[in-house]
């Protein structure tokens, strides 16, 4: 196989993956700027829903942010841990509570991977592939996210996805993408 074919297909998934960080809304939010040194401050107990009121746009789980895991959402009884590990990694744990005088219940578990960056976490990088129609209509994403806190000692969390989509029998390609910013209210 010759590799300008391949070459080609890579530059169209960069180019058309319109997935990237547009710091600039975040600057008069007062964030606090994170980096490696101060991982810790992420270290906390937060509200699983989001404390946003802008119904203009799709409003996510702070689990589902990050995993597209919809379990608790918009219930009121979810929250999540949030431990740092290392400066590389993050630890969160999606705990339920049926009312506060009952012991909560882990439900999930993840660690993320990432590096700090413009005073924000960056997590790693995701690029799921998937079939639509079977091997005829494919869509490659990309998704990018950045966890961070504001003054208020909230969480923050930049939410970038975007993909292309190609129709193998005539060689059609789409693409598009968006970014959200989600804050979530700690707990403890």
């Amino acid at each position: 196989m010759k590799p300008m074919p391949i070459l080609y297909f890579s530059f169209l998934v960069l180019l058309s993956s319109c997935s990237s960080f547009n710091f600039k809304v975040r600057q008069g939010k007062n964030d606090v700027s994170l980096g490696a040194a101060e991982y810790r401050q992420l270290k906390g107990t937060f509200s699983n829903l989001s404390i946003d009121t802008d119904s203009s746009h799709f409003r996510r789980t702070l689990y589902e942010n990050l995993t597209y895991d919809t379990i608790g959402k918009r219930l009121n009884n979810y929250y999540v841990d949030v431990s740092p590990i290392s400066k590389n990694n993050l630890k969160l744990e999606l705990f339920s509570q049926s009312n506060k005088h009952t012991e909560s219940k882990l439900l999930r578990s993840l660690t993320l991977k990432g590096k700090f960056k413009r005073g924000y976490f960056k997590v790693r990088t995701k690029y799921p592939p998937g079939f639509i129609l079977g091997p005829l209509l494919w869509v490659f994403g990309i998704k990018a996210s950045c966890i961070g806190l504001t003054r208020d000692n909230n969480l923050v969390i930049l939410d970038s996805h975007g993909g292309i989509l190609l129709l193998v029998i005539i060689p059609i390609f789409a693409g598009g993408g968006d970014t959200f910013e989600y804050e979530y209210a700690r707990i403890k």
